[in-house]
């Protein structure tokens, strides 16, 4: 085995060639070994510079030299994860992409940070404080978001109250994600739809809310589509704003180069909010590049129609409506 002899890959072979070894000696050059760029070379020794030439193989290498390297079809389960090699853009805020960018690299693939939105707290906190001193108005409280269970329950935290003061509500969450954010506070759900969207989140409540008090804390934006359903059901709803959902200004140099270089693959859009921001960001070179070495997956069909609008295909849509589902559905569709 040689460590970082890629350029002296000719002098070598040709020495080990010049020292008795046979021409045939099965040889591998294994490129960026462990990283999702890994790409390995295989050839007999006296064909292995040509064919390294051929790949256009980048330092750091790896070479090895024997019969040990017939075991590789074998052994070779890295190169075999479901998504090696796909660049995909992770487009949720930074500070909260670190499961998608851990999944991403379990799959074999490259994660790009590239956010399309910012979340930042909220400039005036008067409603928000006045509300938590009257909880006990409330018979339901709805959270739509991660965001949503964090800047509500850490503000309620912050002003002295917890988890005693929600104790005449029942919760409602969008989704199972949204449901594990409450038990950093001690909480469960008390419904939680089959689909993770708005349209079964008011499905769900709809039957048990009518003369009731919702208290939804939500975004800065966002779809209507929850007060409107739950009101026509009979219920009183306060939309309480608890955080901000800001446009995202730019790219970071690393996701520009990446669309620059047409190294991209993948873009897993979670939103309508981000669906358009992505299409308002992308530069029109990326854009030529959509169906060719680009492509985009939604979450869901709310947000592929918010993509479509806005001018983006829609390649793969997850049937789950979270960042795993987005996962399976781009490795449904490059398998």
């Amino acid at each position: 085995m040689f460590y970082m002899g890629l350029h002296n890959l000719p002098k070598i072979s040709q020495s080990l060639l010049g020292h008795g070894k046979r021409p045939d000696t099965p040889t591998a050059v294994i490129s960026r070994a462990t990283t999702p760029h890994q790409r390995t070379i295989v050839a007999p020794l006296n064909e292995i510079s040509e064919a390294v030439a051929r790949a256009e193989l980048h330092a750091p290498s790896l070479i090895i030299v024997g019969d040990c390297v017939k075991q590789r079809d074998e052994l070779a389960w890295f190169e075999e994860k479901p998504l090696f090699g796909q660049k995909i853009g992770i487009t949720r805020p930074a500070a909260q992409a670190e499961p998608q960018i851990r999944k991403a690299f379990e799959l074999g693939a490259q994660p790009i940070l590239m956010p399309a939105i910012q979340i930042e707290p909220i400039k005036d906190w008067s409603e928000v404080d006045a509300t938590l001193q009257r909880l006990d108005e409330f018979n339901w409280l709805v959270f739509t978001s991660v965001n949503g269970v964090e800047a509500f329950l850490s503000r309620l935290w912050e002003k002295g109250g917890d988890a005693r003061q929600l104790a005449g509500m029942k919760i409602a969450t969008i989704g199972t994600s949204t449901a594990d954010a409450l038990s950093k506070y001690h909480l469960r759900a008390d419904l939680i739809p089959d689909e993770f969207r708005a349209e079964a989140l008011a499905k769900a409540m709809a039957p048990h809310v009518k003369d009731q008090k919702v208290l939804w804390a939500r975004a800065s934006r966002g779809r209507e589509v929850l007060p409107q359903e739950l009101t026509a059901a009979g219920a009183t709803v306060k939309e309480l704003v608890v955080y901000q959902n800001l446009d995202a200004e730019s790219f970071s140099g690393d996701a520009l180069q990446a669309l620059d270089d047409r190294q991209l693959n993948w873009i897993g859009l979670s939103s309508p909010s981000i669906a358009r921001r992505m299409a308002a960001l992308l530069p029109d070179s990326a854009k030529e590049q959509l169906g060719k070495t680009l492509r985009i997956a939604s979450i869901s069909p709310v947000t592929s129609a918010a993509a479509k609008e806005a001018g983006l295909p829609v390649h793969a849509e997850a049937t789950t409506f979270t960042w795993d589902g987005i996962f399976e559905a781009i490795e449904a569709a490059t398998s």
